[in-house]
Order: C-alpha cells, then structure tokens, then sequence
C-alpha cells in the first residue's frame, strides 16, 4: 500500500509551465502585456473624462454605456493586471486579455471604416508608440499585443508565478 501525496511532485509541476527560453519567454510577455495593462487602466482611472469623451467619439455606445465602461474598463484591465503580474489563472487572464484587446481593436477599425476622426485614450495622455488620432498603427499596436497575449494564453506565465507554485494535480 503506497501513500498519496496531495503535493505535486516537481516533474508533474514542470510539465504544465514552459522551462529554459520559452519559459522566460512566457514569464516576459506576461510581465509587459501585465505592465501596459496597469498603465492603461491607471491612467484612465485618472482621468475619467479623456477616456469618456475618446468612447463617445467612437459613437459605437448609447451615452448610459459610456458612463458605465469609463469606470467598467479601467477595473478590468487592472484585475487582469494583477493575476498577469502575480502568474495566477495566468492562461485565463491572457485570453481575457485577448478578447479586451480583441473588442478595443474591432473599435479602431470601426472609427476607421466610418471615417471618424477619433483620438486615442488607450493609455490616457501617454501615447504609446502611435501619436495622432486612431490609425493603421493602432491597428499593428493592438495586434503586436494580442500577440503577447496568445502568448500567455498558450504558455502560460513561466515558472515564476502562482501558477506554478499553488498547482495541484
């Protein structure tokens, strides 16, 4: 009669978070896709009222809508911030990331097919990478970083991260 063991043994752990290159490679598109995030959501958190008025420019959403994401948005890119950072439901955050990243990207093309000159309030008054009002660099800076963020959801976050260390089998 053997003994069960509820604590994973380290090769069962390892088989579930990428080692070496790619493992670094996970636990650092985490940590930036993470990092932007935070700035983002920060950022518009402080000061509400750019990123109201950026959402009604795109003049997808009926004004009770805009009211409820200037405050709905932030907090949901910080939640996703926090389990990037800390490697905890990190697949799940990266895939949710994806899908936030995925909705925002669909809102630039939309200004774009409609002609709409719209400035972007994507990070707050930081301009990161793209200046001007919603362009194709938008478009290529939205996809770079769902691509950070398929990363993490395929990958996972490393092996440093809650992920790996609260897993059970």
């Amino acid at each position: 009669m053997t003994a069960r063991s509820d604590v994973p043994s380290s090769a069962s752990t390892a088989a579930h978070a990428p080692s070496g290159a790619a493992g670094v490679a996970a636990l650092v598109c985490r940590l930036l896709l993470g990092g932007l995030f935070v700035v983002s959501g920060l950022a518009k958190l402080t000061d509400p009222q750019l990123f109201a008025h950026a959402i009604k420019a795109f003049k997808i959403l009926p004004d009770h809508l805009i009211v409820l994401s200037t405050f709905a948005v932030p907090w949901t890119e910080l939640v996703i911030a926090l389990f990037l950072i800390l490697g905890w439901w990190t697949r799940a955050a990266g895939w949710l990331a994806l899908l936030v990243l995925a909705a925002f990207t669909v809102g630039i093309a939309s200004v774009l097919a409609r002609g709409i000159h719209a400035e972007c309030a994507c990070f707050g008054a930081i301009k990161l990478l793209c200046t001007g009002p919603m362009g194709v660099c938008h478009l290529v800076r939205n996809a770079i970083l769902m691509a950070l963020a398929v990363c993490v959801g395929r990958m996972g976050g490393g092996s440093f991260g809650l992920d790996c260390c609260c897993r059970r089998d």
